[in-house]
């Protein structure tokens, strides 16, 4: 066929594609979000967007599928007022009747953008958070966007509006920053909701970048009381040791600069979340002011650190779609998980967070907790199990620090302890192989290990 030929093809298939697409705005005319944040301590947060349109039927999407949450927990149960107008005119829409994440309407002829506002109502549900003193917002909570286009199309400019006094930080970049209202640089869709904010009335900004690193680190802490913000330098050395040790392991940078976001709070819910250039980690109100501090933050801070690389930067293929609607294939996620917490508690105790019988006591831990019955462990993997047998995924034994010196090798592979398991064969290697090449435990095909030995990476 000639080449003529084949652009001609290519032109009508693009023409086509284009032609049925759902009415929306031209790609990379931004989405101007403003969230109203000033009566935070009272739980509400009111929302104007401006989205590009076009005339014809436009589908709106409510993100469902969470990243790091890696299930359908949008918290639309907070979501509520919703008012869709063009040019002062009122447009009507209706919910999908079979996805309440979803909403559906005709754009008038001659109408360019929609002017859309509602309210968030601040319930303690997914995965945000406000005191009377500090709030955690995640932009997914905050944001509807058009069918029709990848997030990575979709472009947004963000502008928050803060109580009066609060400071905050997030791993976005900011544009300009006047009184409380902040406005954030345009970003893809994709981007905002992997940017989180914390915000207070006691804040701290701490630099942790290690001499002679050129990509900057940071932590941002908002608590509930400024004493709670007291970082002992023991604790500030250990964080700065656990940027320089993740440099000597992973050996580069994948992100502009990387923000610990860290809520202290005896009113939150206490967790960690990862992000590409952030994590949102949370603890109590105290917990620096206690004498296990550096390992109960240590720990935390440093397995969200690692899946900025084991997860973010490196993810399992299907935990990676396109939107934020599209289910989530979590087939491979004992490898997303499992990979950063060996990554994390290494780091930890590397960078001196950890003393070597914490890191030791969590390699029991997690010795005993990773036992399964060859069908739990291929189910888990995404194959089939025969039933007989067991397999242990443990560390192996160590005596102390050891495998701690060793150095930067040590991503270069892993123990893996299996035992011996009759005419086992592995049957996970189609979603296995997603993982090849980074993640350090995969069996290979067919394999069988009956003793402790080195799994190599690619």
């Amino acid at each position: 066929m000639s080449r003529i030929w084949v652009r001609l093809l290519i032109l009508s298939v693009v023409g086509a594609l284009l032609g049925n697409a759902p009415a929306r705005g031209a790609v990379g005319t931004p989405i101007r979000l403003k969230v109203d944040a000033t009566h935070a301590p009272d739980r509400h947060y009111e929302v104007h967007e401006v989205v590009p349109a076009a005339p014809g039927p436009l589908t709106l999407y409510y993100p469902k599928w969470i990243q790091g949450a890696h299930a359908p927990v949008g918290p639309i149960n907070s979501f509520t007022g919703l008012k869709i107008s063009a040019s002062g005119k009122p447009i009507p829409w209706k919910r999908d009747g079979l996805d309440v994440f979803t909403f559906h309407l005709d754009v008038p002829a001659g109408v360019q953008e929609l002017e859309i506002s509602f309210d968030y109502l601040e319930s303690g549900t997914g995965g945000g958070s406000v005191t009377d003193k500090l709030l955690v917002l995640n932009w997914y909570q905050v944001v509807l966007y058009p069918a029709g286009a990848p997030t990575a199309q979709i472009f947004v400019k963000a502008t928050l509006q803060l109580p009066s006094g609060w400071k905050f930080g997030s791993a976005l970049p900011v544009e300009n920053h006047s009184g409380n209202e902040v406005v954030f640089q345009t970003a893809t869709l994709g981007r905002l909701l992997d940017s989180p904010v914390v915000a207070g009335e006691y804040y701290r900004s701490i630099d942790l970048t290690p001499p002679g690193e050129p990509v900057h680190h940071e932590i941002d802490i908002v608590a509930d009381s400024e004493a709670a913000l007291a970082m002992s330098p023991e604790v500030q050395k250990g964080m700065t040791n656990l940027v320089a040790e993740s440099g000597k392991i992973f050996g580069a940078r994948h992100y502009r600069e990387y923000h610990f976001l860290l809520t202290l709070s005896d009113h939150t819910p206490h967790f960690g979340v990862e992000h590409h250039e952030s994590n949102d980690s949370r603890l109590p109100e105290r917990v620096f002011l206690s004498p296990t501090g550096s390992v109960d933050a240590g720990g935390l801070l440093a397995h969200e650190f690692a899946h900025s690389w084991s997860g973010k930067f490196r993810r399992p293929k299907d935990i990676s779609p396109s939107d934020f609607q599209t289910p989530l294939q979590t087939s491979m996620l004992w490898v997303y998980e499992g990979n950063t917490s060996y990554l994390g508690d290494l780091l930890a105790a590397r960078s001196g967070l950890w003393r070597p019988e914490d890191y030791r006591g969590a390699g029991k831990l997690c010795s005993k907790s990773r036992t399964w019955t060859s069908g739990a462990y291929m189910a888990a993997a995404g194959g089939h199990g025969n039933g007989r047998g067991r397999h242990f995924f443990r560390r192996a034994k160590s005596d102390g620090m050891a495998e701690l010196a060793a150095g930067p090798r040590l991503l270069r592979r892993r123990r893996v302890a299996v035992a011996r398991s009759r005419n086992h064969h592995s049957r996970a290697e189609p979603r296995a192989e997603i993982a090849r090449g980074f993640f350090p435990f995969v069996l290979r095909r067919g394999e069988q290990r009956s003793r402790v030995e080195t799994v190599y990476v690619r």
